[in-house]
C-alpha cells in the first residue's frame, strides 16, 4: 500500500512532464508553421513576406529556446531520465555493461533451393 501512493505520484509527475512539454512544443512550433505555410501564397520579394520572415525568426528562436531546454525539465522531473542522464554523461561503465546484454548475436542462415524427398 505505501507503494502505491509513491506511484501515483510518480505518474502524476510523468503526466505533468509530458503536458508541460507539449503545450510548450506547440506554442512554439504552432505559429512557426502557420507563418511558414502562409509565406507559400506570397510572392517572395513582397513586403508581406519580408514581415512574415521576421515572425519566422522570432518564432524559430522561441522553438530553439523550448527545445533547449527540454533536457533539464526531464532532468528535474524524472528519476529516470535523472539516472540514465548521469550514467551518460558520467560515461558509466554500467551503461555500456548494460548495452553489451543487449546486443543479439546474429545467425547465419543459408537459403538454397528446396529439397524434395
Amino acid at each position: 500500500m505505501m507503494n502505491s501512493g509513491k506511484t501515483h505520484q510518480n505518474s502524476g509527475r510523468k503526466t505533468k512532464l509530458v503536458l508541460y512539454l507539449t503545450i510548450t512544443f506547440f506554442i512554439a512550433d504552432f505559429p512557426l508553421g502557420i507563418v511558414i505555410f502562409a509565406k507559400l501564397f506570397f510572392n517572395p520579394h513582397s513586403a508581406i513576406v519580408e514581415f512574415m520572415n521576421l515572425f519566422t525568426m522570432l518564432f524559430s528562436f522561441g522553438l530553439t529556446l523550448d527545445t533547449s531546454t527540454h533536457m533539464f525539465i526531464c532532468f528535474y522531473m524524472s528519476s529516470q531520465y535523472r539516472n540514465a542522464a548521469k550514467a551518460v554523461f558520467c560515461c558509466s561503465l554500467e551503461v555500456w555493461k548494460r548495452f553489451e546484454f543487449q546486443k543479439k548475436k546474429s545467425e547465419v542462415v543459408s537459403v538454397g533451393p528446396p529439397q524434395i524427398c
